[in-house]
């Protein structure tokens, strides 16, 4: 597919989400772990805290308990605006491979998971500034850490888009989502599976327990995400128009 073609069909993927819930959570969610920063170190006393506990509580509050929610409500709803309507039966029944008509809306996903981050991270930046916190920010190790945990995010990212095609429910993904704060604590607390675990995966990459452990959990999530993307195609070739 050329990328003239994909551009427009990217602008028409856009243009489906006006007045869907879809721009509201990504625009509005990632303000939550500014809101809480301000909101904790003001009622717990700020003064003399380091700079790396606001940026590192951020993480954890994105990677580890809001993401995999909003990727699943994002995954539904980009998925749904076709099944409610029937369009998947339209766009399987074209003259062209399948995946085709999955492929703009990975795309989609991908680079609303990036945007959401992208203000998740300003807007930490932002509010932290607001504290009289004692040292210096190391933005360079912020954005690194951004950057893996969002690269770790691939895996969750392909499930969610499985699930939401697989079972044609919204509840389906966006549950996988609403339990992921036990599942991702599961994955944490048990050493052999926490690698393994779509939901504990971003947190682990953006704060490694050891320092040679980056690069194994991100191949990990690429793998986890190539697998469910294969899933993803197969469940599109397989369905009946």
């Amino acid at each position: 597919m050329c990328g003239g073609k994909m551009l427009k069909l990217l602008q028409l993927e856009v243009l489906k989400l006006r007045r869907t819930l879809v721009w509201p959570a990504v625009l509005g969610l990632p303000l939550v772990p500014a809101a809480v920063n301000l909101g904790w170190f003001t009622a717990t006393g700020f003064r003399g805290r380091d700079w790396a506990e606001p940026l590192g509580n951020a993480q954890v509050t994105w990677f580890l308990l809001l993401e995999p929610l909003v990727l699943g409500l994002l995954a539904a709803q980009l998925t749904g605006l076709e099944g409610y309507s029937g369009g998947w039966r339209l766009i399987f029944a074209a003259p062209r491979p399948r995946h085709e008509g999955l492929l703009p809306l990975g795309l989609l996903l991908l680079g609303l998971s990036l945007l959401m981050m992208v203000i998740m991270g300003g807007m930490t930046a932002l509010s932290s500034a607001l504290l009289p916190l004692s040292g210096t920010p190391n933005w360079t190790q912020f954005a690194c850490d951004l950057g893996r945990g969002w690269l770790a995010s691939l895996g969750l990212l392909g499930l969610s888009m499985w699930a939401a095609l697989r079972f044609s429910n919204f509840l389906v993904p966006l549950g996988l989502g609403a339990a992921e704060i036990l599942l991702a604590f599961a994955g944490l607390s048990q050493p052999l599976l926490s690698p393994w675990w779509p939901w504990s995966l971003p947190i682990l990459a953006a704060q490694p327990p050891d320092g040679g452990s980056a690069l194994r959990l991100l191949l990990i999530s690429v793998g986890l995400g190539v697998a469910f993307a294969l899933l993803t195609v197969r469940e599109a070739e397989r369905r009946e128009v």
